[in-house]
């Protein structure tokens, strides 16, 4: 019986070290890995964080992370960091290192204090994610929204089931509408009661066959209803406007459906001249039909 237990306690104790290795061989994979002694002091760089940083271990060893230390973050961000890890606290955050040819790049970064039998720091262990390209995408996002919320057109993005998530401050200004009112509900909170159900049954149909759409609609802006008076005629809704309405989809790199930009501009002046236009041209028709009989 005492030894089967020792086989059976060597044969967990393999299996646990086989889990640890593959463990550690999965985080050297996808992780940049470092250890400092209490100094700071590098003792182990592992191979991704020597690619990417572009020192060689023997270059990283003995120095301090200040070897890539990119300038970016000011001294009150690296004290309270490092105040943090002292204390024996584990610190998460986001990083921008520059590399050994000068080049910034950022890292999702976690450092664990191990501690000693005195509670104290002996070393820290540093786990970081390579996010540059993630920065980078985030960066060209927000470049992208500031220009759109820039434009004097009115724009709105939806998700593929047309639901909005961005209008830009164009929109909310010209319609009286909030960003808040119009994020997650469907563009159709801008149709006019009055807009071309043929005309709207068209677009709908275009969207689905060829993911694109461009047309003139009347919408409708926020508002109170004309005041009726009893006996008289209504008066035509102030609150509609003709915009001229392109709709694109956007689709990822496999070509699905991730949502639609639509882009629109208040168009009512030029319509309203159109049909003044016609009316004359009609009126001056049938004058001139009358006046050759």
């Amino acid at each position: 019986p005492l030894v089967s237990r020792i086989a059976e306690g060597q044969a967990i104790n393999d299996s646990h070290t086989k889990y640890q290795q593959h463990l550690f061989k999965a985080l050297d994979i996808h992780a940049l890995v470092s250890v400092t002694d209490a100094q700071g002091r590098i003792t182990l760089a592992n191979r991704h964080f020597c690619q990417v940083s572009g020192y060689g271990e023997d270059e990283l060893l003995g120095q301090d992370h200040r070897i890539v230390n990119s300038g970016y973050h000011d001294k009150t961000f690296m004290r309270d960091m490092w105040r943090s890890i002292a204390q024996g606290e584990p610190w998460q955050g986001e990083i921008c290192n520059r590399n050994k040819h000068g080049e910034l790049y950022w890292v999702d970064t976690t450092i664990m204090p191990i501690l000693g039998d005195n509670g104290k720091p002996v070393q820290y262990m540093s786990i970081r994610r390579d996010i540059t390209q993630l920065k980078e995408n985030e960066n060209c996002l927000l470049t992208l929204k500031r220009a759109l919320d820039a434009s004097n057109e009115m724009i709105l993005v939806t998700d593929a089931s047309g639901n909005i998530q961005y209008a830009n401050p164009t929109v909310c200004n010209f319609t009286g509408w909030s960003e808040s009112d119009l994020l997650g509900n469907t563009p159709d909170i801008l149709d006019s009661s009055n807009a071309s159900k043929e005309m709207l049954a068209r677009m709908q149909h275009d969207l689905l066959e060829d993911g694109a759409w461009r047309g003139r609609l009347l919408n409708r802006r926020r508002g109170a209803e004309p005041f009726q008076i009893a006996g008289q005629t209504t008066p035509p809704d102030e609150r509609d406007y003709w915009a001229d309405i392109n709709i694109t989809a956007i689709r990822d790199n496999e070509k699905a459906l991730i949502g639609y930009v639509q882009i629109q501009r208040d168009i009512t002046d030029q319509v309203n001249s159109e049909q003044a236009l016609l009316m004359e041209n009609a009126d001056t028709t049938a004058r001139l039909a009358i006046s050759e009989t």
